[in-house]
């Protein structure tokens, strides 16, 4: 059993809150559809108390959050006060302002929406509560991008997606070991992370990953579905 627990607390305000589990490196994600323009699906992920009493040792603990798009355009933002379409305030979103001017900081390009809307979408959030909330709705921007939209086979304002949510140390972890830059949506995968030199077991039950302050790669392969991989 994971010693980390993703409990769901559902006020009557959230009555479309669903359950978000941590999942190891390599494993599919959870499934999600949203059928219908106002559609979103809302997910609470709350640490136990074993976990936090590991956590508060982690140098650099972060939860990171990826969101794969099948079909249509899946958008993720997250909170820590309640689900945001149900009026909670949005603490983090991808490609908010916020994080449009952290890429332009650090001296990278923003993409044009073009390039990534609809494509895959990733959070990297310092973990410094207990609960968090993950909300996955359609991408709009009151201007291209409207709410009602062709999406696949006749289907109107539809998408499927796989949200994955892990844990790490980012400073023993790399984030490439759970956050590949590419990927293949349904595609299995096996991901391996080479040259680590010091074991420790992590927070997951029967999980050891092997840590090192030295350079590290990671490797990804990848199968088609059935036929290999994780």
């Amino acid at each position: 059993a994971y010693a980390v627990a993703c409990l769901v607390y559902a006020p009557q305000s959230m009555a479309n809150l669903k359950q978000l589990p941590l999942t190891l490196p390599g494993q599919r994600g959870l499934e999600g559809v949203l059928n219908g323009p106002s559609a979103y699906n809302c997910y609470n992920l709350t640490f136990s108390d074993a976990a936090i009493r590991e956590l508060v040792w982690w140098e650099q603990g972060r939860l990171v959050l990826r969101l794969e798009s099948c079909v249509g355009r899946p958008h993720l933002r997250a909170s820590v006060y309640g689900c945001p379409s149900d009026g909670a305030r949005v603490v983090w979103e991808y490609m908010s302002e916020k994080m449009q001017g952290d890429i332009i900081a650090q001296g990278k390009e923003v993409p044009a929406k073009w390039q990534w809307v609809g494509d895959v979408e990733s959070l990297i959030i310092d973990i410094t509560h207990r609960s968090y909330y993950i909300e996955v709705g359609h991408y709009t921007d009151g201007e291209t991008y409207k709410a009602t939209y062709d999406s696949v086979d006749g289907q109107t304002s539809y998408a499927k997606y796989l949200l994955e949510a892990h844990i790490l140390d980012n400073a023993k972890q790399p984030l490439e070991s759970v956050n590949p830059l590419k990927n293949l949506c349904g595609w299995d995968r096996q991901v391996r992370v080479r040259d680590r030199a010091i074991p420790q077991t992590s927070i997951f039950g029967g999980f050891t990953v092997s840590l090192s302050d030295n350079s590290t790669k990671t490797e990804v392969e990848w199968y088609a579905p059935g036929t290999g991989g994780a």
